[in-house]
């Protein structure tokens, strides 16, 4: 609370002073005519001559054009604003007292200038008004974020910020969902190149483990390109990494974080070790040798039976404290110039954290109308740490020609530790279990790209290269325990009837992607063989080859209570706080209990995909500057196999093939009209496809928690086929500022959807349903308050940035249940689980300068950002009950960034700040029934950032 205060007391003294410092302030954005088009005019000379005589005062534009000179004396002045190339612009200006005098300016070409003169420099490609001017002149529709905007709002990782992103939204807090299309309908990229996903239940890898500190900027390509793999109808995501520096940078960062519902409260979870700290599993989990070493591990079997040193670890999960969470991170780089026009650079980084997180809840799963099949209360305990590793190397032969290398090395675990208290169905009474889960995800990935320019004005362009990635991910040792209530004592004994309730469980899933490709842009029919920019159009063709392979495996050991045995203690009431003084060597000496493996040959599955393909894309001015039409095709021959098992198959038959070989073409095309300098009016329209993931193919069963929905592929699943149309109007009233409306349409042939199948259990599968459609308004807003209020003289109001994106969407899906008898789906119509009606995002951003440090940029910048979603389907309804809806949830977050000089940042957010209830309820005879209820505490975090 007293750091609260110390901050809050500065920055009322520094806006006090802001507003009334007696000097003035004269500030501005310099643009430049390209072609036509205004864009910001960085690095440009500012100088101010006062009449009275002395000093000038000045400096330099940023990135973005802007420029601001401070402590400006009342007087008369005259503003020169100058640039290499350029004609230089010079003005008279008075400044009043108190008074901030705003001065853009748009400089013209100087045809005087020597012609030999050339500057050479490197973009930075994170900062909004060059993202959003690279939009402004793209041929096709995208959209990107960069690291300066995702930093202002809070993000720390992809996934994160994606969410500010129009149309995209996370639901169930790992299923990234664009347009209302989830995980099957999206692909991830990095650097152009495909990246393997270690969790078994994703496509895209889970974009949550990538930090924002190693990117660039996320673009995000929601219509089709032909450069890009087809396999999407939501978003082709691909993340630019950052790159080296022109000068030397190092620098460090520590950070420090809490939860209002967690930090500082007791916390259960399991250890293996003090490593468990870092993330460095001290072996205890791994899968026992003696148990490794035999497919059928039955101690029933042997004729000495043997206790695996394994399971010694036990199933007691001791009760600590939850410590503020922490994040280190340390990156440098640097260029080294070669010869006249060589050079090497690189830009690494490496960075560790760790999380802690608590909530409690309730979660209801009914199955007929008035019938309950669980009703539990629950306690989940998460510790999870990441590690991050991240090399890029660019070797420059020439102006002409370069060389990069990306490496990218990832390693997350998760502790998990749940307890459910309550009615279960199947066993007809109250219970309580306990599961403790230890995940851990690897991801090792290498791009290699070599960009070669030819001919004069680099008509020629072949960029060719390829990336290779390897993703692990295990669940070792999950353990659980079930015991069932005597409501006449309340007491509780252990679970003896169904035997798979007590059990160890360990799985392992190994991944590899190889992609190769080759690209060749050239531009023809130039207006002017001395401009390089003045081509009227690119011929782009290209070839790509991907092959994606993995293995995934399970292993699951019983602790079978053997009742028969006299005076057994393991059939009487427990100690639910202490197993292991139950489950240990010497009650399996007194044979009290044995071990039983679990066979199940669908626990095995592999599956592989190939792809080659080839495509052609024109672009062309039909009207120089004006009319740009873009046609392309690209053809895909796909070999998709799944070798699997059926329920029943003895490990000794052969695996059963699941194979889709296709060959299938995708066109595109699109428009661009540039109505004027401000603005453009686009068109595209494609045809992509959806095919099935591998883990909606094999057989494989999982349930989340005991007594849950099974969960179960389909091999009979065939590819789906989108229509995508997508028409987007953009006015860019100044740089930096967009103002954006997007109508879109997509129709889905034979979609794949998750539905509930009759069983004596509940069981839910993946089927090709009928059809689907989206339709729906996208709306994008980013402006600063003074530009819009043209007569507001207030400094403040300058200081003031405003950013909104709205998504309106309606959609519906058919399900055709006489296409399998088993289909059990209460509303064969209905709107597409997950798809979103209404989705907001709203940020608000005061930047308070600092005067003393301003020739370093010294600032503040104080961002309130909002988030809310609509209701939407979290799962569809059966046996007539109605579909489970999450309802709406509304955001909260702070972020304070402050560089204080060169050298030393401090930031500050607040973020969940309303502790919403996530819900979901569900639609009965008897009305809505919530089914599901959590909160996610309020978090804090602190972080300081050294630049040497």
């Amino acid at each position: 609370m007293k750091i609260l205060k110390v901050l809050t007391t500065l920055t009322i003294m520094a806006l006090s002073f802001n507003v009334w410092a007696q000097n003035g302030v004269v500030t501005g954005t310099v643009t430049e005519e390209v072609d036509g088009n205004l864009q910001p005019a960085p690095f440009a000379n500012v100088a101010l001559f006062s009449v009275a005589g002395g000093a000038p005062l000045g400096g330099t534009t940023d990135f973005d054009g802007k420029y601001r000179v401070e402590n400006v004396k009342p007087g008369d002045y005259t503003l020169v604003i100058s640039f290499i190339g350029l004609k230089a612009d010079s003005s008279k200006i008075t400044v009043a007292a108190g008074q901030e005098v705003v001065k853009s300016v748009t400089l013209g070409k100087d045809a005087k200038v020597l012609k030999a003169f050339e500057i050479e420099t490197k973009v930075s490609r994170e900062s909004e008004a060059i993202l959003l001017m690279d939009q402004k002149n793209a041929s096709s529709i995208e959209q990107t974020i960069g690291a300066a905007e995702m930093s202002k709002k809070g993000a720390s990782d992809v996934e994160a910020g994606l969410t500010k992103v129009t149309g995209v939204t996370v639901v169930t807090g790992s299923d990234l969902f664009v347009r209302g299309l989830g995980d099957r309908y999206n692909l991830a990229m990095m650097n152009d190149n495909p990246v393997p996903s270690p969790d078994p239940d994703l496509k895209v890898i889970p974009l949550s483990l990538i930090p924002t500190d190693i990117v660039q900027n996320i673009s995000i390509d929601k219509t089709f390109k032909v450069d890009n793999f087809a396999d999407y109808a939501g978003a082709s995501i691909d993340i630019k990494t950052r790159d080296y520096p022109d000068d030397p940078t190092f620098k460090i960062e520590l950070g420090l974080s809490g939860n209002s519902i967690t930090t500082f409260q007791d916390f259960q979870a399991q250890n293996s070790g003090s490593a468990d700290f870092f993330g460095i599993d001290g072996g205890n989990r791994d899968l026992p040798t003696e148990v490794e070493n035999s497919r059928n591990f039955n101690t029933s079997l042997q004729e000495t039976p043997i206790y695996p040193e394994g399971f010694k670890n036990g199933f007691n999960s001791p009760t600590n404290t939850a410590m503020p969470a922490m994040n280190f991170a340390a990156s440098g780089g640097n260029y080294y110039k070669i010869g006249k026009e060589g050079g090497f650079g690189f830009f690494a980084s490496a960075g560790i954290e760790n999380d802690y997180q608590y909530t409690e809840g309730y979660d209801k799963l009914l199955i007929a109308q008035g019938a309950v099949k669980n009703d539990y209360n629950f306690q989940k305990y998460r510790y999870n740490t990441d590690k991050v590793g991240f090399l890029n190397a660019n070797y420059r032969i020439n102006k002409k020609h370069d060389i990069a290398y990306n490496l990218m090395a990832i390693q997350s675990t998760e502790q998990r530790s749940d307890e459910y208290t309550g009615f279960n169905g199947d066993q007809g009474q109250d219970l309580f279990t306990r599961r403790n889960t230890y995940f851990v995800n690897n991801l090792v990935n290498h791009q290699l790209t070599v960009t070669n320019k030819m001919m004069k004005n680099d008509r020629l362009i072949l960029t060719w290269g390829g990336s290779y990635g390897i993703a692990s991910s295990g669940e070792k040792d999950r353990n659980q325990l079930v015991w069932l209530l005597n409501e006449n004592t309340g007491g509780y004994a252990i679970n003896d009837l169904d035997v798979a309730s007590n059990h160890r469980f360990y799985s392992d899933l190994q991944e590899n992607i190889l992609n190769a490709k080759a690209d060749v842009q050239f531009k023809f029919n130039y207006i002017s063989e001395k401009n390089d920019d003045s081509n009227r159009g690119v011929l782009q063709v290209g070839y790509n080859f991907y092959s994606k392979s993995r293995e995934f495996d399970w292993r699951q050991v019983n602790y079978e209570i053997l009742t028969s045995t006299p005076d057994n203690p393991l059939t009487e009431e427990m100690d639910v706080d202490n197993p292991d003084a139950y489950f240990n060597q010497e009650n399996f000496d007194s044979k009290y209990f044995r071990f039983k493996e679990q066979l199940d040959a669908t626990s095995f599955y592999d599956a592989s995909l190939d792809i080659n393909a080839g495509y052609l894309a024109v672009d062309y001015d039909v009207v120089p500057q004006k009319i740009k039409v873009s046609l392309g095709a690209r053809v895909e021959q796909s070999y998709q196999l799944t070798r699997y098992k059926e329920l029943g198959d003895k490990f000794s038959d052969p695996l059963r093939r699941a194979v889709l070989d296709t060959v299938n073409l995708f066109p595109m095309a699109g428009a661009k009209w540039t109505i004027n300098k401000k603005s453009n009016l686009r068109f595209a329209a494609s045809k992509t496809i959806t095919r099935p993931r591998f883990r909606e193919v094999a057989r494989f069963q999982y349930e989340e928690k005991f007594g849950d929905v099974q969960n179960q592929g389909n091999p009979d699943l065939k590819n789906a086929y989108n229509y995508n149309v997508d028409v987007k109007y953009e006015l860019f009233p100044n740089p930096g500022e967009l103002i954006a409306f997007n109508p879109f349409f997509k129709y889905l042939d034979n979609p794949i959807e998750r539905v509930r199948v009759s069983s004596s259990t509940p069981l839910q599968t993946y089927f090709n349903t009928d059809k689907a459609y989206i339709v729906g308004l996208e709306v994008e807003y980013t402006r600063n308050l003074g530009a819009m209020l043209k007569s507001a003289d207030s400094s403040i109001m300058r200081n003031i940035f405003l950013g909104a994106n709205l998504s309106l969407m309606y959609s519906e899906i058919s399900i055709d249940t006489s296409a399998s008898g088993s289909i059990n789906v209460t509303n064969p119509t209905r709107p597409l689980q997950g798809a979103t009606p209404l989705l907001v995002n709203a940020d608000v951003t005061y930047r308070l300068r600092h005067k003393k440090n301003q020739e370093v940029g010294a600032k503040t910048d104080f961002t309130l950002a909002y988030n809310v979603f609509g209701k939407r389907i979290a799962a569809a309804g059966v046996n007539g009950m109605g579909d489970i809806y999450e309802l709406s949830v509304n955001t909260l977050d702070f972020i304070c960034k402050n560089k204080i000089d060169e050298h030393w940042s401090i930031d500050f957010k607040v973020m969940n700040i309303l502790n919403p209830y996530i819900r979901q309820e569900q639609n009965t005879e008897a009305g809505d029934i919530l089914v599901n209820r959590y909160k996610r505490g309020v978090d804090f975090a602190v972080k300081a950032v050294y630049n040497f």
